[in-house]
C-alpha cells in the first residue's frame, strides 16, 4: 500500500542538525563520565552515542527527466511517523517509533520495548523546487521525487 507523506518547506534544516549534533554530543559525554573521564576514547564515545540515537538508513538518489528523486528504506515505520522537511538545496527526514512487546503464561511477563529514532539529512546536487515535491511510503521505502529548481535546468542547458 502506498500513502503520500506531508513534506514541510523550510528556510534552513540546520538547527535540526545542530540539535542532533547537540544530543549526541550530550550522550557521548555522558558515556565518557560513566568510564570514569579516561581520556583518549572520544571517537568511540561519539560512534557509540551517534548509534544508540539515531538511525541514518541507506538512500539512492537519480536525476532525469528534470526531477531528483531520492528514496530511502525505513522499514518498520508508519506514515504518521514521518517528518519530511525540505529547503531547495536540502532535505531532513526524521522518523520515531515506538514499540512495545508483551509475552507471558500464567503469573511469568517479559515485556520488550524500542524504540527507533531515524534521522538522515541528504544535500540535493542541484536546487529543486519544494513546491514541487511529493513524498509517500510503499512497503518500507520513503520516496521524494522534486523538480529541478527552473533556474538551474535552464543553467544546465546554456552550459
Amino acid at each position: 500500500m502506498k500513502e503520500r507523506l506531508p513534506v514541510h518547506k523550510k528556510d534552513s534544516i540546520f538547527e535540526e542538525i545542530e540539535r542532533m549534533q547537540r544530543r549526541i554530543e550530550n550522550r557521548a559525554y555522558e558515556l565518557f563520565e560513566s568510564r570514569g573521564c579516561e581520556l583518549g576514547r572520544d571517537m568511540e564515545d561519539w560512534l557509540a552515542a551517534e548509534r544508540e540515537l539515531v538511525w541514518s538508513p541507506p538512500i539512492s538518489m537519480e536525476e532525469g527527466d528534470g526531477e531528483i528523486t531520492i528514496q530511502l528504506s525505513a522499514p518498520g515505520f508508519a506514515p504518521e511517523q514521518f517528518d519530511v522537511e525540505l529547503t531547495p538545496q536540502d532535505l531532513l527526514v526524521e522518523a520515531e517509533a515506538h514499540e512495545q512487546k508483551e509475552k507471558g503464561r500464567g503469573k511469568t511477563r517479559a515485556k520488550t520495548v524500542r524504540t527507533a529514532k531515524l534521522f538522515r539529512s541528504v544535500h540535493f546536487p542541484r536546487a529543486i523546487d519544494p513546491d514541487s515535491a511529493e513524498a509517500e511510503l510503499r512497503n518500507g521505502v520513503l520516496r521524494l521525487t522534486a523538480k529541478v529548481a527552473s533556474a538551474e535546468r535552464s543553467g544546465s542547458r546554456a552550459a
